[in-house]
């Protein structure tokens, strides 16, 4: 929950905050490359653990 809620405030939210003198929050308003970064790891990941699944499954099964 904290991941998806960090994930909305970075790509949605913060382009329509306005400057808060905040210095993170002020980067993040600002960031197009590592904002981008949690969502597109998520899909990767459970794709990297599907397959290591199924690897596992292949050997012990032969």
């Amino acid at each position: 929950m904290i991941g998806f809620v960090v994930s909305m405030y970075a790509l949605v939210v913060s382009t329509y905050m306005p400057e808060t003198k905040n210095q993170i929050l002020d980067w993040i308003k600002h960031d197009s490359h590592y904002c981008m970064l949690v969502p597109v790891t998520l899909p990767v990941t459970i794709l990297v653990v599907l397959f290591n699944w199924l690897g596992m499954k292949l050997f012990r099964h032969n």
